[in-house]
């Protein structure tokens, strides 16, 4: 079985975290006609659990968009989200990091993805937040790729 890889932080690295995801079968994805995922992160260390993320490759293969992030509170502020997301990235591009484009940041996040847009640790490229009133904008990029519905 392959390692996760270690990404560098600037102080110090960060936690191996390996992912499962498994398709959410929401009746509705944001990014159309792709499925909308669920990313959990295992501490490699504790072999536990410790952090998930919902996500959707853009039709266009050129981000990921994320939402709910949430980390179990013990293993906060120890860089576990930050890992998950990287691995997510590289996930979501097929071995190449897309750039992460969170959906609708809350109050509390704020200080979170600001620190990590300024450390662009390991080359993860975070975009701004798509707000939940710039949703429908953002699948216009996209919507000459959805299949056309049969009147039949």
């Amino acid at each position: 079985m392959l390692e996760p890889p270690v990404y560098a932080r600037r102080s110090g690295m960060l936690p191996q975290v390996a992912i499962t995801v498994v398709e959410q079968s929401l009746g509705y994805s944001f990014v159309y006609p792709n499925p909308w995922l669920q990313a959990s992160g295992r501490a490699a260390d504790i072999d536990n659990v410790v952090c998930e993320v919902g996500f959707g490759v853009s039709p266009l293969g050129d981000c990921v968009y994320v939402s709910d992030l949430k980390v179990d509170q013990p293993y906060r502020r120890r860089g576990y989200a930050s890992a998950l997301l990287a691995e997510v990235a590289l996930y979501a591009g097929g071995g190449s990091s897309l750039p992460i484009t969170p959906l609708h940041i809350s109050n509390a996040a704020y200080a979170f993805w600001a620190v990590l847009r300024q450390e662009a640790r390991s080359g993860l490229l975070i975009t701004r937040d798509v707000r939940f009133s710039e949703m429908e904008a953002e699948q216009e990029r996209w919507r000459h790729l959805r299949p056309i519905k049969s009147s039949t």
